[in-house]
């Protein structure tokens, strides 16, 4: 077994590392070799943590001329405009192997740690990233081999940071009724990141708003992802709570994304608001949990690095 720096002949293997990783969390999603190598240089899902990256690195593990995992290395500047936490960090951005190729993954992940050695990073993350498509940032409990690779090796989930992913079909929707609450009126504008946002106001007043997004295939470049939409947000202001108006405006999202074209959606939902009912506004839709995954680990123990 070998390890080593990527090279683009290590593109096939790791394309189909990614694939069959992501295709057991979204049924049939699926990245073009082309895209993933590109992803490798920047991650635009994260333009503000990826502007701090002061060095990257990607390692492969190779036996018997085949890529049985590969790990994706970031580490962020010291300078004062980068976050406090992040500042001389590693990320472990993601790690991928196979299922019977654990003791290679291991050995891969101490590589990864003698590379962030070699950084001197302050201290390490893993998954605050993600692979290159959006919606798994952290361990999904679909990939338990990698959980308890990294549970071995002495990271830990951050508190907090659970999500979990929903999904389904936008065919059996209902036409928009009319308002909850009269009064209530229906603005469309561009969203606050890369949707569609639609507010819900009373006399000027915003009570809550939905943003979603009608292409994730990013313009054709992911041509599995077309068809699909995202649920970027979902809020209500305290107050106007438990009055319809989520659904309301959900309802009429849905009309839109549906003009747009699409029929499937995802939505990532914080484990404290699916808690506080938004599981079950889902699940009225028709929509449920693909995955609930771990995101932001970190090493605790330093098992001598």
């Amino acid at each position: 077994m070998l390890i080593e720096p990527y090279r683009s002949d290590h593109l096939p293997g790791v394309q189909s590392l990614i694939n069959h990783h992501i295709g057991a969390v979204y049924p049939g999603w699926a990245l073009p070799a082309a895209y993933i190598e590109q992803h490798l240089q920047r991650n635009p899902h994260q333009p503000v943590i990826d502007s701090w990256v002061a060095e990257r690195k990607t390692l492969i593990a190779v036996k018997r001329q085949r890529v049985v995992a590969a790990a994706h290395l970031l580490h962020y500047d010291t300078d004062e405009d980068v976050g406090k936490d992040y500042r001389g960090a590693g990320d472990i951005a993601w790690l991928l192997a196979w299922e019977e190729n654990m003791d290679e993954a291991a050995a891969l992940l101490d590589a990864a740690h003698e590379q962030m050695a070699a950084w001197h990073a302050t201290h390490i993350y893993a998954w605050d990233s993600h692979i290159p498509v959006s919606l798994v940032i952290g361990i999904p409990d679909v990939w338990t081999h990698l959980i308890t690779l990294f549970n071995k090796a002495g990271y830990q989930p951050m508190l907090g940071r659970d999500e979990i992913l929903y999904g389904g079909w936008l065919r059996d929707t209902e036409v928009p009724p009319s308002p909850p609450i009269e009064g209530l009126t229906l603005k469309r504008r561009i969203g606050h990141v890369w949707g569609v946002l639609f507010t819900a106001c009373l006399e000027e007043k915003e009570v809550g708003f939905c943003e979603v997004v009608a292409d994730l295939s990013e313009g054709g470049a992911v041509p599995s992802l077309s068809g699909w939409a995202e649920l970027g947000n979902l809020y209500i202001e305290e107050g106007w709570r438990g009055r319809g108006i989520g659904t309301w405006l959900l309802q009429h999202a849905i009309d839109w994304l549906r003009m747009a074209g699409c029929d499937r959606i995802v939505l990532s939902c914080a484990a404290d608001d699916e808690a506080a009912g938004a599981g079950r506004l889902y699940r009225r839709f028709g929509w449920d949990v693909f995955s609930r995954l771990q995101d932001g680990w970190e090493l605790k123990q330093r098992n001598g690095i």
